[in-house]
């Protein structure tokens, strides 16, 4: 009889463990996307976190429980925002990232150019071209 009392406290903890984890995800998930210092978002942190909590969502011992409605709902938002947000950088990277390049491959080409054109002067004002 004490060793199953040990089981169903194990079982109790290890619930608690899981609701606890549950609870903290939204706002772990928003502190990490949004930092209060200001820093830069760290969305592979925040999708960690995310991916914990939704699995323990869809676990056996939990999706059972109609109470985490809420929470379920919030997480499901929160996986929305994280997709938005991956789907941002994927586009800005793919995209704009190349933008960037080209400005300054077509920066470097017109002072390659510009220079080319001082030294032809020049040498035309020598008497030389």
């Amino acid at each position: 009889e004490l060793w199953l009392k040990k089981l169903e406290c194990e079982a109790v903890l290890s619930l608690l463990r899981k609701l606890e984890t549950l609870r903290r995800a939204p706002s772990g998930f928003d502190s990490l996307i949004r930092p209060l210092d200001g820093g830069p978002c760290k969305i592979g942190a925040a999708v960690v976190v995310l991916s914990e909590a939704l699995s323990i969502m869809f676990s056996d011992d939990v999706a059972q429980v109609q109470a985490f409605d809420r929470i379920m709902e919030q997480l499901m938002t929160r996986k929305q925002r994280a997709e938005e947000i991956l789907w941002a950088t994927l586009v800005d990277v793919l995209y704009h990232h190349r933008d960037k390049q080209s400005k300054e491959e077509e920066r470097r080409r017109r002072e390659r150019m510009e220079r080319r054109a001082r030294a032809l002067e020049a040498a035309v004002a020598r008497g030389e071209a």
